[in-house]
């Protein structure tokens, strides 16, 4: 990971960043039959590249960001007749952001998202299964949105803070969606009471078309879905007893609707085709401290506690926790944080109808007949960033001086950022999509159609 800033006068500013992972997966298997010989694998790779121009302009401030990415994902060494699979997947796009206070306590927010996301899978067989390729079409995403918010004093010691806003999604291939949102927040000095409700959106990914294309009689249903949604909606408070101190908590309840699976009857209504059925609800309290260590180094700690509604929900540990410090030992910042899950299930609520628990279906077998996966969890990474300084030498009455400015200051400079980081996934390690959270990219294909474009 590198990142680089010039600042070009004292409104603008230029940034690029650059962002590579790799990552190899193990898959365990069935633990209730042998291992094979050869252990599938699961490796990913990706490049990010982004660049951004920031402004300020006392009230009135913004940014333009543009990127792309493409990376694989690669199933190998799968049992026959499945052998390897080869996904590739392409990102692009801009955020456009414009932040303003048009009069006294009010910040209006506007700007607009466009995304675009193509892909390829190809599909080597073992002999004498034949092999095949499938490229995926072009999606596209716009989703402009406006917020505005007002800071209202009540007394000498309290601001009522209400704000609204909304984001429009106009996808290439599905139905718009609409996206509102409230807040209302009781503000003073060390106490901040808040309450929030929100919509989200999930569209269904590349996957779609491809598994359309791998299970014929799904033909063009795909084109029929909806966006997936999730409605949230948030209590809780900040307290800060000292300048050094910050204690946060929240209840929140998410309800996700229209989650989309695919079956053929008498699982699903005739004939065979996707269709949205699935819905569950999430109860889930959140809790953090953040601890100042004298001026250079700073100690948080988190907890978040979860509750589905339904049983062995897929990556929905009910307990996980971090833990992280971070500081400056002069030029050198330096992070270091650690995280622990309980529990994790995953392989157990397809997207096959069959093997799933629908809201307004006949139910399924136990969760545990479609042979589930769990694993604990825990992590450790560490990352350092440096500002280097830019310095020029002139002649002067008495000499020669040298004027050097760094690369946070106002002027020309920069900051270059490098991190490292471990993860051990145990007892065994996570299957294919391990460490991404429940969504239609993800959520879960057949062996054949593994993760396809990410």
């Amino acid at each position: 990971m590198a990142r680089v800033g010039l600042r070009l006068d004292a409104h603008w500013r230029l940034e690029a960043g650059l962002v590579q992972v790799d990552n190899r997966a193990g898959d365990p298997g069935d633990e209730r039959l042998a291992s094979p010989a050869v252990a599938p694998r699961y490796d990913t790779e990706a490049t990010l590249l982004s660049s951004t121009l920031r402004h300020a302009h006392g009230d009135w401030q913004g940014e333009l960001r543009l990127y792309r990415s493409r990376g694989e994902g690669n199933w190998l060494d799968q049992p026959a007749p499945d052998g390897d699979t080869y996904s590739d997947f392409r990102l692009s796009g801009l955020r456009w952001q414009e932040r303003f206070s048009p009069w006294s306590g009010g910040e209006l927010l506007a700007g607009i998202d466009l995304d675009r996301m193509s892909g390829e899978a190809r599909f080597a067989r073992v002999a004498p299964a034949p092999a095949s390729r499938f490229e995926a079409p072009d999606f596209r995403i716009d989703s402009p949105y406006l917020a505005l918010s007002q800071r209202m004093a009540l007394d000498e010691d309290w601001l009522l803070q209400p704000s609204a806003g909304v984001r429009h999604y106009r996808h290439s291939d599905f139905g718009s969606e609409t996206a509102p949102q409230a807040g209302l927040a009781l503000i003073s000095k060390r106490l901040t009471l808040f309450a929030n409700a929100s919509r989200g959106v999930n569209y269904p990914g590349l996957e779609t078309p491809l598994l359309a294309s791998l299970i014929p009689p799904l033909g063009q249903s795909w084109k029929q879905l909806d966006a997936e949604r999730l409605d949230h909606a948030e209590v809780g408070f900040k307290f800060s007893p000292d300048a050094a101190t910050q204690l946060d908590l929240s209840l929140f309840q998410d309800e996700v609707k229209n989650r989309y699976v695919f079956g053929f009857p008498p699982e699903v209504p005739p004939p065979p085709q996707f269709i949205n059925l699935g819905a569950y609800r999430m109860h889930g309290v959140e809790l953090s401290l953040r601890q100042a260590l004298g001026t250079d180094w700073t100690l948080f700690a988190g907890l978040t506690l979860l509750d589905p509604s339904i049983d062995h929900l897929p990556y929905s540990p009910r307990r996980s926790a971090t833990l992280g410090l971070n500081g400056q030992l002069g030029g050198l910042r330096l992070a270091f944080d650690a995280q622990y899950q309980s529990e994790v299930w995953a392989l157990n609520r397809a997207r096959r109808q069959a093997r799933s628990t629908p809201s307004r279906w006949p139910a399924s077998p136990s969760p545990t007949s479609a042979s589930p996966t769990r694993w604990r969890r825990w992590a450790a990474r560490a990352s350092c960033s440096s500002t280097w300084r830019t310095c020029s030498t002139a002649a002067t009455a008495t000499g020669r001086a040298t004027r050097c400015r760094d690369g946070g200051a106002a002027g020309p400079g920069g900051r270059l950022l490098a991190s490292c980081s471990a993860r051990r996934l145990g007892p065994a390690s996570a299957p294919a999509c391990a460490a991404r959270p429940p969504g239609p990219a993800c959520d879960h294909l057949p062996q054949e159609a593994t993760a396809a474009m990410g």
